[in-house]
């Protein structure tokens, strides 16, 4: 077996968004990123007893593959637009120096830093007191409800005139295909050569085209 498999909790991946969010702060200071990875999985390790099995490996492949998913995306640029907000917090690190050739130093300012944050964003972990409203009505009286995203956005439908319409839209998507074709996968469909019958095709049709209207353009003028 060349790789573990392990079970990830939201919490855990809470506090993985926060160590992302350190990370940008703290990767400015150096040419090199602050920390590797070994420090976040010892993060993990301190605050989570089902975090014992997770390899740094793990941790890095993790924190990556959460960032695809755009909610979580959403949430970390909520909590890197508020950190960057918070002149104190910035200040107090930003001045910060150090030996920074020394790993253990790095270690340590890392995790005050993400401890900071935790207590900055504490609702998000510890336990709510909340109590979910029974009624859409009770739900709007007692809070102020905001859509998050922008809505601006809207899908757009393509409108289809001609067969050229057609024609144009199949060739656009095909090439959007391609570009995300493997070598094997463009060994296999070889989607090229369509691309090339259709680019001579539409070439001998303009060409055909012209022909044929200055042809008529030149009857038209010896008449």
């Amino acid at each position: 077996m060349t790789r573990q498999r392990v079970a990830w909790t939201h919490t855990e991946d809470s506090l993985l968004m926060l160590c992302r969010v350190a990370s940008n702060f703290l990767n400015r200071k150096l040419k090199r990123p602050f920390v590797p990875w070994t420090v976040v999985r010892d993060i993990l390790h301190a605050e989570f007893d089902s975090s014992q099995d997770k390899t740094s490996l793990a941790v890095g492949r993790r924190s990556r593959y959460i960032m695809k998913n755009p909610q979580t995306c959403l949430n970390y640029r909520i909590c890197l637009a508020e950190m960057y907000q918070d002149k104190e917090l910035i200040s107090r690190f930003s001045s910060r120096t150090g030996d920074y050739n020394d790993l253990q130093v790095c270690a340590l300012e890392y995790k005050e830093f993400v401890s900071a944050l935790r207590s900055k964003f504490s609702s998000s972990y510890g336990p709510s007191d909340v109590i979910i409203p029974d009624t859409r009505q009770q739900l709007f009286d007692r809070f102020k409800v905001y859509a998050v995203g922008d809505d601006s956005l809207q899908r757009t439908q393509d409108v289809l005139k001609k067969q050229e319409d057609i024609d144009v839209l199949v060739l656009f998507n095909l090439i959007q295909s391609t570009l995300v074709l493997t070598n094997a996968q463009m060994k296999n469909y070889r989607p090229f050569q369509v691309h090339t019958h259709t680019h001579i095709h539409r070439c001998r049709h303009t060409h055909r085209a012209t022909h044929i209207h200055k042809n008529g353009y030149g009857g038209c003028k010896v008449h």
